[in-house]
């Protein structure tokens, strides 16, 4: 058995594996030394192929930059175990006594659970999808930095129904803290999940927030809006009243867009003092959400069933779209295309949710439906990025922007809803209702 301590260990982000010239013996299992032939006498525990050859090298030649080994870890502390199976994804990886560090692919196979009181599962490092060129990297390549998995401490908030992410710090709000009636904002860092500010309150709950350069606009349950620097998470004085619930807030330039809930209106503000610009017509329901583009606004909620299309300068109504069968709780844009959540449609717990896909230029139908089977109330938030499509309710789902494909899920299955999510170029950042955590996930460790 390969004792966790001293075979393997996790520290900012770089994965260890400790070898030297003569192996770590621990029961009967070996992690075989990372030597230049790489023999793979001691199969499955450490693999290579023997005649394979990349792009024309031959083993020996490229011993030290592709590799695929499978390392057999049991476990007898839990905790560590189920850190080990989030584990999907590319890191650092460095090979103690050959003075070098890998990009590699990393990921969890053959879990088998608990046996025992044992937790074994096969750590499984590859290079072999990054390095797919005629040159190889030199022995001064540096991979980059990426942390793994993480989570907060334990929050004392009822629901979260904003995260932010500005590229060094996330920001939640949402609900009163129980045992002090008390809103909060709160800064964490994004590497450490450490908070590191808060911005209190005596208001009922943070509906909606939005991050625009120094500052965080807060919109306020019963309808406050607030403008709060960032890096001193103080309120610089600056306060508009909309009609009850601010439920959406973004920016431009210039100004910043506000959804209001009961008021079923978009208004905008000045940046700079919050000064009401312009308001819309009502939207025929509870406004939900919105977007903004470089030059038009498009807000979606209940009773109206369709997008609506403003001008930014003046938020007079441009078009609409179709209507659809059931009211819209979440938009996103993705250069030329909208998408749109549902709210439930259904009775009781047999309820469905649906994605649909919009041209962004003439608000007309796309023919991409996503059925998300067993959602209750409504899908709360929609992010993109290069290829997948993330959307949240009980658990965050992925799907392919491309065909709308399946492609997992993660959550904490606690039943808790996740009302905001947000992804960058690794991480997937969301907050888990059940353990009252910011939780940090590595976009590819969906659950299919």
């Amino acid at each position: 058995m390969i004792n966790y301590q001293e075979g393997i260990k996790f520290d900012n982000g770089v994965i260890t594996v400790m070898i030297d010239e003569a192996g770590v013996r621990e029961g009967d299992s070996i992690i075989k030394p990372f030597a230049s032939q790489l023999d793979v006498s001691l199969e499955p525990v450490l693999y290579y192929p023997r005649a394979t050859q990349f792009n024309g090298y031959s083993q020996a030649e490229i011993a030290g930059y592709y590799f695929n080994f499978r390392l057999n870890i049991t476990f007898i502390n839990k905790e560590q175990y189920q850190k080990l199976i989030k584990l999907k994804g590319r890191f650092n990886v460095e090979f103690l006594g050959t003075g070098r560090s890998y990009l590699c692919n990393v990921y969890v196979d053959n879990i088998r659970g608990e046996q025992q009181n044992n937790y074994t599962a096969e750590l499984i490092f590859s290079t072999v999808d990054f390095y797919q060129s005629n040159e190889l990297p030199d022995d001064n390549y540096v991979p980059p930095y990426v942390p793994t998995y993480g989570e907060s401490e334990p929050i004392s908030i009822n629901d979260i129904f904003s995260i932010q992410n500005d590229g060094d710090y996330i920001y939640i709000s949402g609900f009163y803290d129980t045992a002090t009636s008390i809103a909060s904002i709160y800064k964490f860092d994004r590497e450490t999940l450490e908070i590191v500010g808060a911005y209190d309150s005596s208001i009922v709950y943070f509906e909606s927030m939005h991050i625009d350069g120094d500052y965080i606009y807060a919109g306020i349950s019963n309808g406050w809006v607030r403008k709060i620097n960032k890096h001193t998470m103080i309120d610089e004085g600056s306060s508009f009243l909309s009609p009850e619930r601010v439920t959406a807030i973004k920016s431009d330039a210039d100004s910043i867009y506000i959804a209001s809930y009961y008021g079923t209106i978009c208004q905008k503000l000045s940046k700079a003092d919050l000064s009401l610009q312009a308001t819309s017509s009502s939207y025929g329901g509870a406004l939900m959400d919105l977007e903004v583009d470089g030059d038009f606004v498009y807000i979606v909620g209940y009773g109206g069933k369709d997008i609506k299309k403003l001008n930014k300068s003046d938020l007079t109504l441009v078009s609409s779209s179709t209507p659809t069968f059931f009211d819209i709780s979440s938009i996103h844009i993705d250069g030329d295309t909208i998408y749109i959540g549902s709210v439930s449609v259904g009775e009781g717990w047999s309820t469905d949710c649906f994605i649909k896909a919009y041209n962004k230029s003439d608000l007309s139908y796309k023919d991409k439906q996503y059925t998300a089977f067993g959602f209750t109330n409504r899908i709360f938030h929609i992010v993109t990025d290069d290829e997948y499509l993330y959307f949240c309710n009980q658990s965050i789902v992925r799907i392919k922007k491309s065909d709308f494909s399946y492609q997992g899920y993660v959550g904490d299955g606690s039943g808790s809803f996740t009302y905001q999510i947000r992804v960058d170029d690794y991480y997937l950042f969301y907050f888990a209702g059940g353990s009252n955590k910011v939780i940090r996930e590595l976009k590819d460790n969906f659950i299919i």
